[in-house]
């Protein structure tokens, strides 16, 4: 048994049975909900979800774990998310700040890369776990809060208590959630449908006091800005202002101040990790080499749109069958195929009325966005920042408001209408010939039939049982939509919980002989081609000169062009490896597969093994040495050592003084101490750190912090302080308005 098991189980059952009611039942439902979907992993003893086994097909994992059992898709997450919070965990288990990552490229910012998330609470609460627990219940709570928040809205819309179960199953089960789960773009998107229903709370309050839903708004925005993936929050704003405008009822100006104030304060509150990542962003090859994407046509938007009612039209990652234009995550759409006539039924029977208009709105716009209708695409094209942005993202909108209008689809199916449903089976079966028509070819081609046949029959079947239950008598009809959303349940964690597979926890990062080799011994690293994936080498304590981050430091990745690939946003290979900034980069150690010479090079091979081979490069340059000095001269007068991942302490004497040179990434956040005093950090070559000294011997002692952490600090404490004083004002009103209404009784 999976040790997170019955943690998972207590976790379901102990608040429903403290105090049992409306909320705590819905917990109960969407945290068993979870548990379903997780269930693959959670009946393995040593297992996490995680698709890291793709390692297998890379030196030096050969033969450690067999790739056909990860994802290819999932990628980012095996070589850069998984040894991300590996590194959080250690940092702060060890008590040192998680500001600067030492491990990748020749340094970058950790705390400021925008997906680091080192505050959000649920990478807290994974870094005090046991690791094979925060592990699993880092996406478990994702799941969990993520549906109870689409209950929550859909209840907000005035859903039925059960029918609002369907919004809560659909939205983190369906494909977009699932796709993401294991990145930090899920801590996000867990907390979009809590912001929706604090705005839609906010805008229903007709009440001159409304500070008590201002703060809930405020907070729960704050929370998804910290989450981990800003352009989530970006798009949620969006989608938040759309509920404002179309929220039936005129409201004052000073209801706009307080929505606006609300998003204001939010960002205040998320200051100490935003003010540092937007100084980041700001320098990064991202921002500084931005180049539109090309649009994609109207006939492939069309076939893209067909993946609603197929969940594998394109075949599927973790099978090694996937042939689609685009890779599985960024076309992820599937909700189910029970989902699709009852969201037409919920449409149809809630269309005219002016509270759902929000709904409606954000289905239209999202799915106009997510598709890049022209357009609508040129005018988010066209506003600075919000362009450089992934807007096919917005798919997830689509779920969200797919599932509230099914929702109350399945509230319409209990009172029992007919025609909109069965328009809603016509146009869902329509929607598979769509799909027979126009991918039957390469199906056959490909030998994936199997799964369209399959979903196609279940697509027959679940129209019949929708028909057929319409016409039950009204208490059968009720205790079979009690029913309905487990269904739902079901159907989805069959379509999606394969695309987050299972892998046993010692199989994570293991270490193998050339990995051994290499632990502790100084000097970098680097690799040939895709051995030792960037950035793998941080969770085995080394620094490797490559490096796999979307937000790369710009004066580093100019440097790296030089002698590897010119991706602004993607990991490159080194290709010129003759280059000498090798050398002053202090690269030691060159991996390659077993069997893999570097002929040409004179490089000794010190470590031959069946997972890797590893070279000794000849001449690379100290890490701490003295600039233009002579290749014996270098080191003479320096000891050095790296206190932490933030600091450096370099005892240094020469009669002359001179230019002390650190071979690591120069950033504006670094600071220096000479003998206690302050003193400049400045660039070297462009990239590199260097402080000069006087005649004589000294001390110096390197730090780094953010550059904007206090200022971020100091914001969030003033947007706490805000969000307190509205707090306590919400208290102090009730408490009067008590009072008052016990003088009237008396």
């Amino acid at each position: 048994m999976n040790p997170a098991l019955p943690v998972v189980l207590l976790l379901c059952f102990a608040p429903w049975l403290l105090r049992r009611g409306e909320w705590t039942l819905a917990w109960l439902k969407m945290a068993l909900v979870a548990t379903l979907f997780l269930a693959p992993v959670l009946v393995d003893r040593n297992a996490i979800p995680s698709p890291a086994a793709t390692l297998g097909k890379f030196a030096p994992w050969q033969g450690v774990a067999d790739p056909l059992e990860g994802n290819p898709t999932l990628v980012d997450v095996t070589f850069q998310l998984q040894p991300w919070q590996l590194f959080l965990r250690q940092q702060v288990r060890s008590g040192e700040a998680p500001f600067w990552n030492p491990h990748q490229f020749s340094g970058a910012p950790f705390w400021s890369n925008g997906q680091s998330a080192p505050v959000f609470p649920l990478h807290l609460l994974f870094v005090a776990l046991p690791l094979q627990l925060g592990f699993i219940l880092l996406p478990w709570f994702r799941i969990v809060v993520a549906g109870l928040g689409a209950w929550a809205l859909a209840r907000e819309f005035g859903v039925g208590r059960n029918s609002a179960m369907v919004a809560g199953v659909v939205f983190p089960l369906a494909g977009m959630f699932s796709a993401f789960l294991l990145f930090p773009m899920a801590n996000a998107l867990c907390l979009v449908p809590w912001v929706l229903w604090a705005t839609a709370r906010l805008a229903n309050d007709r009440l001159p006091r409304a500070g008590g839903k201002w703060a809930a708004l405020t907070i729960l925005a704050g929370l998804l800005l910290l989450g981990g993936h800003p352009e989530t929050f970006v798009h949620t704003a969006m989608l938040s202002g759309l509920v404002w405008i179309l929220w039936p009822g005129v409201r004052r100006g000073r209801a706009w101040l307080g929505f606006a104030s609300a998003w204001v304060t939010a960002g205040a509150l998320a200051a100490i990790q935003v003010v540092p990542l937007a100084f980041n962003l700001f320098q990064s090859s991202r921002w500084q080499q931005w180049q539109p994407g090309e649009a994609i046509s109207l006939g492939v938007a069309g076939e893209l749109f067909l993946r609603l009612g197929l969940p594998h039209a394109w075949g599927h990652p973790a099978e090694g069958t996937w042939w689609g234009p685009f890779n599985y995550n960024a076309t992820a759409v599937f909700v189910g195929l029970l989902v699709l006539p009852l969201a037409w039924a919920g449409f149809r029977d809630r269309v005219r009325q002016r509270v759902w208009w929000p709904v409606w709105g954000i289905l239209l716009f999202s799915l106009l966005a997510a598709y890049q209708i022209p357009g609508l695409r040129d005018l988010l094209m066209s506003i600075p920042v919000v362009r450089t942005m992934l807007h096919h993202r917005l798919l997830f909108a689509v779920d969200l408001s797919l599932g509230l209008a099914a929702a109350a689809g399945l509230d319409a199916w209990c009172r029992g209408l007919r025609r909109p449903l069965y328009e809603g089976c016509a146009l869902t079966l329509l929607l598979l010939a769509g799909s027979w028509l126009r991918f039957t070819p390469q199906w056959q081609s490909k030998e994936l039939l199997g799964h369209p046949i399959a979903w196609s029959v279940w697509a027959i079947l679940a129209a019949i049982l929708l028909m057929v239950g319409r016409f039950l008598g009204e208490e059968r009809r009720l205790r079979l939509a009690l029913v309905l959303p487990w269904i739902m349940a079901a159907e989805l964690t069959a379509a999606h919980a394969g695309i987050n597979p299972v892998l046993a926890i010692e199989d994570l990062f293991p270490e193998t002989p050339a990995l051994k080799f290499l632990s502790g011994r100084p000097g970098r690293v680097a690799a040939l081609g895709d051995t030792l994936r960037p950035n793998a080498a941080m969770v085995y304590g080394l620094s490797d000169i490559r490096g796999d981050d979307t937000l790369k430091l710009n004066h580093y990745e100019e440097v790296y062009r030089q002698f590897g690939g010119a991706s602004p946003f993607y990991y490159e290979p080194i290709t010129q490896w003759r280059h000498p900034w090798l050398d002053k980069l202090a690269t030691r150690w060159v991996l390659t597969p077993p069997g893999r010479a570097l002929p040409g090079l004179g490089w000794q091979r010190v470590f031959a093994a069946a997972d890797a081979w590893v070279y000794e490069r000849p001449t690379p340059w100290p890490m701490v040495r003295w600039a233009g000095s002579e290749a014996t001269l270098r080191q003479q007068g320096l000891e050095a050592e790296r206190l932490s991942a933030n600091s450096w302490k370099v005892g240094w004497q020469r009669p002359g003084g001179g230019t002390v040179v650190i071979a690591e990434t120069w950033d504006a956040g670094w600071r220096a101490e000479v003998d206690g005093e302050p003193r400049e950090v400045k660039p070297f070559d462009g990239t590199l750190l260097s402080v000069e000294v006087d005649q004589g011997e000294g001390e110096i002692l390197l730090r780094y912090r953010p550059v904007g952490f206090g200022a971020g600090l100091f914001l969030s404490l003033v947007g706490m302080a805000v969000v307190g004083v509205g707090v306590v004002g919400v208290g102090r009103n009730r408490q009067g308005r008590h009072l008052e209404e016990e003088k009237l009784a008396s």
